[in-house]
């Protein structure tokens, strides 16, 4: 019997819709939830996505959706104090798409630096926001909207929880602000590190400086990934309501269109998901792991998650398929054959240490209350050496990539291989800052 392990945050949509479940039900049919990401997040990713070279246009993005975010969460007060919970979390999941439509900003103009963004992400999330926000923009205008310089405000993206603003030059982040007494004070990440209030920030700006100064070995591997064909399946999705495809030998890939106007096969969404495993299971002892569009926003206060994985919102998909995507009308899964991707790496000469129940451990650390924060959770799927002395892990995020951005699991192998080599001058472990040359290219 295969070892079948499922990430996703929900149940498969059989039993969601055979149950009449109000899980999803509360979302994906109800009038408000499809008034709003119609009529508010999607022409708010549309204007997102053409105004990307006007620094001006882009900070009053960022007001606009200060005021929507601040609406849904009056809302979430008011349904909280009515005791309407289960309508509270709608709001939530709107609140969180407007976010991830602002990290297509914060990415962007990073270039797409993911040292940047798992810098970024390593702080707590943060609450509701407060109206003084309101006062320290217009003074961070004033001081810093000036020639190239992007103004980022964190609390508005998923992804940047260091400090509450960041202000970008040509890709390259070039402070950090935080404001105090309702905006009237506004210190940079120089003034903060020799005020020494906070240790943190020590640290912070030692992390900070080594990402700008490139300390460490980067990834020269070039992106490849299945994008386009995930994009064709979904035009194919539209149509039949549910589509399966083998993406490689080790993924393949369900869509599932929910707002479909035909009728539902319950007993052909069931075929279709087992068929959907068996496309890339060789022995009945595989390991499959299955992962979905659901796990993004399911865990999107998992600071690993959201410095990992690209939001949907940079996907180089039409506006609306992005849309589909983060406000859940469009269900990906994604099936893993975790014992090939070990047989691959056996293969390119690495000696891989067999963990037995690691994937499970790896998922339970991933919903574990303090993983969210915290620095010494393991979340390695397997352990991987190569000679006497390179030592590594394949952890959950990396198998991340491959199951929500879909990249080729030989592009996986090329960074290890890598950063294999670039130790091998004296022979030690050193940081690794994981980008991929030609992101910037590949994404919106």
């Amino acid at each position: 019997m295969s070892k079948y392990y499922c990430l996703s945050y929900m149940i498969i949509m059989f039993f969601i819709w055979k149950d009449k479940s109000k899980l999803l039900n509360k979302f994906i049919f109800n009038d408000a939830y499809n008034f709003y990401v119609d009529n508010v997040l999607l022409p708010l990713l549309k204007f997102s996505r053409t105004y990307l070279a006007d620094n001006e246009k882009i900070i009053q993005l960022q007001e606009l959706a200060l005021k929507i975010i601040m609406g849904f969460e009056m809302e979430m007060v008011f349904l909280k104090k009515e005791n309407k919970n289960d309508s509270v979390h709608l709001y939530e999941r709107l609140k969180d798409i407007t976010k991830s439509i602002l990290d297509w900003i914060l990415r962007r103009n990073l270039l797409y630096n993911r040292a940047y963004i798992s810098f970024l992400s390593y702080s707590k999330w943060p609450g509701y926001l407060k109206n003084d926000i309101r006062y320290s923009i217009n003074k961070v205008k004033k001081q810093y909207l000036k020639a190239g310089n992007v103004i980022i405000v964190n609390d508005l993206t998923q992804s940047s929880r260091i400090g509450d603003y960041l202000i970008i030059n040509n890709g390259k982040i070039i402070n950090i602000l935080e404001t105090k007494k309702n905006g009237k004070v506004i210190r940079g990440i120089q003034k903060m590190n020799s005020m020494k209030t906070d240790r943190q920030w020590t640290k912070i700006l030692d992390t900070f400086n080594k990402i700008n100064d490139n300390v460490g070995i980067k990834s020269t591997v070039l992106s490849k990934n299945y994008l386009s064909k995930v994009e064709n399946i979904i035009k194919k999705t539209y149509k039949s309501w549910c589509e399966i495809n083998r993406l490689n030998s080790l993924t393949s890939i369900r869509v599932i269109y929910t707002h479909t106007t035909k009728q539902i096969d319950y007993k052909k969404l069931i075929n279709q998901s087992k068929k959907a495993k068996k496309f890339i299971q060789n022995k009945d002892s595989d390991e499959i792991l299955h992962i979905s569009n659901l796990d993004f926003f399911a865990k999107r206060h998992n600071r690993f998650i959201t410095s990992t994985i690209a939001p949907y919102s940079v996907f180089p998909f039409d506006n609306t398929t992005c849309m589909d995507l983060m406000s859940w009308v469009l269900q990906l899964s994604t099936y893993i054959n975790i014992s090939i991707l070990k047989k691959e790496f056996i293969k390119n000469w690495w000696i891989v240490y067999e963990e037995n129940n690691k994937i499970e451990v790896a998922v339970d650390d991933m919903n574990a209350s303090n993983f969210f924060y915290e620095n010494n959770v393991d979340t390695s799927i397997f352990k991987v050496r190569k000679d006497d002395w390179y030592f590594s892990t394949v952890s959950i995020h990396i198998i991340l990539l491959i199951g929500l951005e879909f990249r080729n699991y030989k592009e996986i192998l090329d960074m290890y291989e890598n950063f294999y080599q670039e130790s091998k001058l004296d022979k030690k472990n050193k940081w690794m800052l994981l980008n991929f040359l030609n992101d910037r290219n590949i994404f919106y």
